[in-house]
């Protein structure tokens, strides 16, 4: 019985995993709908960031000139000044490097 619980504790961890790198991916992808349903699912994915540099959706939308998921998650509370590890907010991600 205490095996079986904790078999669906994990599948639950996994699947909100999943579902917070579905945001990443929506946003990234400009997938508008997509986006907007997750936020809906579970509003508090707007303010996760990704283990890989910390960056939010907003930071993946912005930097795929995907600028209507950008509204979307500034709407629903997304912090316009968050930074990644490397301190970059939204806006300067989607500023292309000037020593690529």
């Amino acid at each position: 019985m205490k095996q079986e619980a904790e078999k669906k504790l994990r599948k639950q961890n996994i699947d909100e995993t999943k579902r917070q790198l579905n945001v990443f991916e929506a946003a990234e992808e400009g997938q508008i709908d997509r986006l907007r349903y997750l936020l809906e699912d579970n509003p508090s994915n707007v303010y996760k960031t990704h283990e890989s540099g910390l960056a939010s959706a907003l930071h993946y939308a912005c930097r795929a000139g995907h600028y209507d998921c950008a509204a979307l998650l500034l709407e629903k509370g997304a912090r316009p000044n968050c930074r990644t590890a490397s301190e970059e907010t939204p806006v300067r991600f989607n500023q292309p490097t000037m020593f690529a």
